[in-house]
C-alpha cells in the first residue's frame, strides 16, 4: 500500500467496526498534485443509503519535509466502491487491516 507521505493529497479508506471499537486501514490512493486529489475525490459520493461502517477519509500533505498532513474531507462509502478501488474483496480488506494493527500493537 502507498504511504500517505508521498502524495500531496491521499484518499484512505477505512472500516469502523463499532463492535470492537476500532478503526482498520483498508487500503488508499495517492496522487501527486492537491488538483488530481480534488478530482478524485469529487467522484467519490457519499453514501446515503443504510448505515455503513466504510469510510473515505481524504488527507491533504501540508509539509512533505516533516510528513504532516490535514484531514479535508470525509464521509461513508458502500462496500462496493472500496473492493472496486483497492481492487481485493472487502474480507481480505479487513484481514490485512487487522493483521496490521495487531502488529502495530505487538510492535508499541
Amino acid at each position: 500500500m502507498p504511504q500517505e507521505t508521498e502524495f500531496a493529497s491521499f484518499i484512505q479508506f477505512v472500516f469502523v467496526d463499532d463492535t470492537v471499537d476500532q478503526i482498520i486501514t483498508l487500503g488508499g490512493v495517492g496522487y501527486a498534485t492537491e488538483r488530481e486529489g480534488t478530482a478524485a475525490w469529487g467522484a467519490i459520493s457519499a453514501f446515503d443509503g443504510e448505515d455503513s461502517g466504510f469510510m473515505a477519509v481524504r488527507w491533504r500533505e501540508v509539509n512533505r519535509s516533516e510528513a504532516r498532513r490535514v484531514i479535508v474531507g470525509d464521509h461513508k462509502v458502500p462496500v462496493a466502491l472500496c473492493e472496486t478501488l483497492l481492487g481485493q474483496p472487502i474480507a481480505q480488506l479487513i484481514a490485512r487491516g487487522r493483521r496490521q494493527l495487531a502488529e502495530e500493537a505487538g510492535a508499541a
